[in-house]
C-alpha cells in the first residue's frame, strides 16, 4: 500500500469500451504529479472473467468498492461513459472525502443521446460502430483479427447498455463540487449539451477545449494531463466532512 500523502488521490475511469490499459498513457502522466489509479469494471482487462454489468447503480457500487480506503482528497476522472459513472461516484464520496470532478468529452446526461433506445442485446457489430462512432484503434483491430475484434465489440455493447441504463433510470443528484468539463474541438458539441452539466451542480460549471476528437485523453494524454493538473492546482475542493 502506497504511503498517504497531502495531495489528492486521481481516480481514472475509462470511455465505453475501455479498461484500465486504454488510461494508461495519461495515468504516466498525471503520476509525474499525482498519485493515480485507474478503475476498471467486469469483462475486461484483469477482470475479463467476470460478467458485464448493464445496472448502472451495480456498476456504481463496484466503482466505489475499488478506492482505496487510505484516500482523503479525492479527484474523479471520468472519460465518457467513465464521466457519467464518474459522476455518480462523486456523489456518493462528497459525503465522506474532498471532492474535484473532472469529465472528459461527454455532453451532459439530460441532453438528447442517441444511444437510448438505440442499443440492445441483440444489437450487431455494425450497429454498435455506427452507435459509439469512430475509434482508429478498433478499426485497426477489425482488420487484424475478427475474433478479437468482436470480443472487443462485446464490450462495447455492454458499455453503450450501461450509459443507456444510467440515462434512463440513474438518479441525478447534485453534486456539491464544481464540476469540470473538458472536450475535443472537433467533437461538435453544442454550447446547450455542455452547459447542461450545470444542472448536476449546486456550485460551479468550467469547461475546457482541447485539440482533437472524443478520444483526446488518448491522443494527447500530456496536454490532458496538463490541464487536469491546472484544475487541482487552482480549483478550491468541497469538504463535507469538516
Amino acid at each position: 500500500m502506497a504511503a498517504e500523502t497531502q495531495d489528492p488521490y486521481i481516480y481514472l475511469l475509462p470511455f465505453a469500451g475501455g479498461g484500465a490499459a486504454d488510461m494508461k498513457k495519461l495515468r504516466i502522466e498525471l503520476e509525474k504529479k499525482y498519485k493515480t489509479i485507474c478503475l476498471e469494471l467486469p469483462g475486461r482487462g484483469r477482470r475479463w472473467r467476470e460478467p458485464f454489468l448493464i445496472n448502472s447503480d451495480d456498476a456504481v457500487k463496484d466503482l466505489c468498492s475499488q478506492v482505496e480506503p487510505h484516500a482523503k482528497d479525492m479527484v474523479i476522472v471520468g472519460h465518457s461513459l467513465g464521466a457519467y459513472l464518474g459522476y455518480k461516484v462523486a456523489c456518493y464520496f462528497s459525503k465522506y472525502f474532498s471532492i474535484n470532478f473532472v469529465a472528459l468529452s461527454n455532453v451532459a446526461p439530460s441532453a438528447n443521446n442517441k444511444i437510448v433506445g438505440n442499443v440492445s442485446l441483440k444489437s450487431s457489430c455494425d450497429q454498435i460502430r455506427e452507435l459509439a462512432g469512430y475509434y482508429e484503434p478498433l478499426e485497426k483491430l477489425r482488420n487484424y483479427d475478427e475474433k478479437v475484434y468482436s470480443l472487443a465489440m462485446t464490450v462495447l455493447k455492454y458499455d453503450l447498455l450501461l450509459s443507456e441504463h444510467f440515462l434512463k433510470y440513474s438518479d441525478k443528484l447534485m453534486l456539491p463540487c464544481n464540476i469540470h468539463l473538458v472536450y475535443g474541438l472537433d467533437e461538435g458539441y453544442s454550447k446547450d449539451e455542455i452547459n447542461e452539466w450545470e444542472l448536476l451542480t449546486d456550485r460551479s460549471l468550467y469547461t475546457y477545449s482541447i485539440e482533437g476528437d472524443h478520444f483526446f485523453p488518448q491522443r494527447y494524454p500530456e496536454c490532458t494531463a496538463s490541464i487536469i493538473c491546472s484544475i487541482l492546482g487552482k480549483a478550491e475542493v468541497y469538504c463535507s466532512h469538516l
